[in-house]
């Protein structure tokens, strides 16, 4: 918390500039590579502190992971409509932007929303892959745990590169058109960017300013 904390504020803070100039592609793609940064650190100093509760698990507690992991699975299905058409599907993505950026900006007109609404009607399909992606990774977390033997710094080692390598197994189906669904959200962004009142940019601008201030 010492050494991070003030490291968020700076970089929050470089976002707050950047969307105060009017956010571009390559600005988001440096905030997602920003978070992505800052993840692994956490992970790196967070390793052996986490191995050391994994490690007094039950196979009991297990049990109940993997029924809340079912549990998770079912709630993405419902909400990406996994098991809807594909029009279903991309008006869900359509009404999951919309909301964001309301979020973010707060009420928008309704040029903005039938411009949002057209580009994030057209972003790649993901999501069944990225479900796919997630049990694959459940399954292999679950198999980490089960073999986690009586030797903690090994544990912690396998855990480490577990929560680091994320891509690691990768079905390259999903790989593709996951690098494809950033380079397509920068661009969706950038041009939201473009479009947002000096009032909405204000308004982004004061919810990071009050993550800074957190």
């Amino acid at each position: 918390r010492y050494e991070q904390l003030p490291d968020y504020a700076v970089f929050l803070t470089e976002t707050k500039g950047r969307v105060e100039r009017g956010m571009t592609r390559g600005d988001f793609l440096w905030a997602v590579d920003g978070v992505q940064e800052r993840y692994r650190t956490l992970i790196r100093r967070s390793a052996d502190d986490a191995a050391a509760v994994l490690m007094t698990i039950t196979p009991e507690q297990l049990t109940t992971l993997q029924r809340q992991f079912d549990k998770d699975n079912k709630r993405f299905i419902r909400e990406y409509r996994l098991d809807a058409d594909v029009e279903e599907r991309r008006q869900a993505t359509v009404r999951r932007t919309l909301s964001r950026v309301r979020d973010w900006a707060g009420s928008l007109t309704p040029e903005q929303e039938k411009s949002i609404a057209a580009m994030a009607h057209d972003l790649p399909l993901m999501h069944a892959l990225r479900h796919e992606d997630r049990m694959r990774r459940q399954r292999e977390f679950m198999q980490l745990m089960r073999n986690r033997g009586d030797d903690r710094a090994q544990f912690a080692a396998r855990l480490r590169h577990f929560l680091l390598n994320w891509e690691e197994g990768r079905d390259p189906r999903y790989d593709r058109v996951f690098k494809e669904s950033i380079e397509k959200h920068a661009e969706l962004y950038a041009a939201i960017a473009r479009m947002l009142t000096p009032a909405q940019r204000t308004a982004v601008t004061r919810k990071l300013q009050r993550y800074v201030d957190d």
